[in-house]
């Protein structure tokens, strides 16, 4: 009995080492079948974090000719509105509006409205009338004149909502080089 149990103890590890050699054993693999069908939508996703800047509205640089400037009667004060699908009743009631201009052909020069120095002022204001939005820009001047301007200017505007202005009120937003890095503005 001691010479079969030997016996199949030995057939027994042989087995297991045979066995063990073709688990360890591993082929080339081969070609890719053809996809399956597309399996049943997943569950919607949580809410993404607030503080996102995905929501940011940021316009084109939007030229304005000088000679677009409508003068009110005694020529101190000129208007510019454009219509602006992106100016919307709760914009003006929660979001923070910045607005910047340039004259045209001096990119690299960008300044924040509104602004003034001792001869004009130059800034901007919003309005929805019956569902639509504009966005005016305005030039005071403390003398009549017959031109408000005589060069080109360009503006841009950017709409920040409410869940996004927490996470970016580290930036001076009256430095349009700050924001530009900031949000990954491109001109």
């Amino acid at each position: 009995m001691t010479k079969t149990m030997r016996f199949l103890s030995c057939k027994w590890l042989l087995a297991i080492a045979l066995f063990t050699c073709l688990l360890a054993c591993k082929g080339e693999d081969g070609e890719v079948g053809p996809a399956g069908p597309a399996g049943p939508a997943g569950a919607q996703g949580i809410q993404g974090v607030a503080g996102s800047t995905a929501n940011l509205v940021v316009s084109a640089w939007t030229k304005v000719a000088s000679t677009a400037w409508v003068a009110n009667q005694n020529s101190s004060y000129f208007l510019v509105s454009l219509d602006e699908k992106t100016i919307t009743q709760a914009n003006l009631d929660k979001a923070l509006v910045m607005a910047y201009y340039r004259n045209s052909g001096r990119d690299n020069v960008v300044f924040s409205l509104p602004t003034a120095n001792q001869d004009l002022a130059l800034g901007f204001f919003m309005q929805v009338r019956d569902s639509k939005g504009t966005m005016n820009f305005d030039l005071t001047y403390g003398q009549p004149r017959l031109e408000p301007i005589d060069f080109d200017l360009e503006f841009r505007w950017v709409i920040i909502p409410p869940a996004t202005g927490g996470r970016l009120k580290h930036i001076d937003w009256t430095n349009y080089s700050a924001v530009k890095q900031e949000l990954g503005l491109r001109d």
